[in-house]
């Protein structure tokens, strides 16, 4: 029994610094990047759900690059110019209850395509990540 536990607290060790480490390298590739979350509220994106996903973001050329921290999955990749960050709002009860503190706003993004997704960031960081988008 003692050496199901070690083999147990080694794996979440082991799990725990490769997420770390993925995290770090996002941050070590994207200097000027940021962290946030984002889901899709019309149409379909690969890698995006109707839930919101952390993730971490930077700016690529003249698109904003969005990859999720905790689980490796396609890249989402943003025209910067259909970020709507004049159309801001808090996050709704439900979401702040479930997944995004109070001190985030919401944003909308529409997608040439026609998809539209919403982007969650720290109020704190929106002036910084409006001059790093634009």
């Amino acid at each position: 029994m003692g050496t199901v536990l070690a083999i147990a607290v080694v794996l979440v060790a082991v799990l725990g610094l490769a997420l770390g480490g993925r995290h770090l390298l996002l941050k070590a590739l994207r200097p000027g990047g940021f962290e946030c979350s984002l889901r899709t509220l019309s149409g379909e994106r690969p890698g995006l759900s109707d839930r919101f996903r952390a993730g971490y973001a930077g700016r690529e050329l003249d698109n904003f690059v969005w990859r999720r921290i905790i689980w490796p999955s396609p890249k989402v990749s943003i025209p910067a110019a259909a970020i709507h960050f004049e159309e801001q709002r808090p996050p709704g009860r439900r979401q702040h209850l479930f997944s995004l503190p109070a001190s985030f706003a919401v944003i909308p993004v529409e997608l040439p395509d026609g998809t539209v997704l919403e982007l969650a960031l720290s109020q704190r960081r929106l002036d910084r990540v409006i001059a790093v988008l634009r």
